[in-house]
């Protein structure tokens, strides 16, 4: 199963987003679209690749869950 939530701040986290001011407040009734596209990666090759694209963007927080 995979799950995807909404988010209205980049990937550096709500954290983040209220320490630059970046975080977006929706008041009631207010609403946003975004769009998401999803590619399939075949081969160990391919997978590699998109781990390190992402990884240029924002790492993996070293623990699963913060406190």
């Amino acid at each position: 199963a995979v799950g995807l939530e909404p988010s209205t701040h980049e990937v550096g986290g709500d954290a983040a987003a209220r320490e630059d001011g970046s975080m977006i407040w929706l008041q009631a009734g207010e609403s946003r679209s975004y769009h998401t596209t999803f590619t399939v990666l075949d081969g160990a090759e391919s997978i590699a690749s998109a781990v390190q694209a992402i990884q240029a963007v924002q790492r993996q927080p070293a623990a699963d869950v913060p406190d």
